[in-house]
């Protein structure tokens, strides 16, 4: 039978040190960051999900709004069509930041 938690011959075993007083202090203020960043990231929720839900009035209208048109004029309008794509985009980002799949805060807290 062999020992498998043996190390080859010539080498020395690996030993981890204990974490001191430098790294708990490092290791306390890295979860205080992060427990902040958390904390703001609700609130940028929060301000998303309600303009998230303001979006939805205003996309339902506009899609009142080209119905009427293409009821009408037989064609659509351009401009609503235009708007209802950037709107779409908009939300898409949205959802992306409020499920986290990304750090990036849609308009009109972008970088960009």
């Amino acid at each position: 039978m062999t020992d498998d938690s043996k190390t080859p011959e010539g080498e020395d075993p690996v030993t981890l040190d204990e974490p001191g007083p430098e790294d708990a202090a490092a290791s306390d203020e890295t979860q205080s960051e992060q427990k902040q960043k958390v904390w703001l990231r609700l609130l940028f929720m929060i301000i998303f999900a309600v303009l998230f839900g303001i979006s939805e009035t205003i996309l339902a209208v506009g899609a009142v709004l080209q119905f009427g048109f293409l009821l009408f004029t037989g064609k659509r309008n351009d401009s609503i069509a235009d708007f209802g794509a950037k709107l779409g985009d908009w939300m898409r980002d949205v959802a992306r930041f409020q499920t986290a799949e990304t750090e990036d805060k849609p308009f009109p807290f972008s970088s960009n």
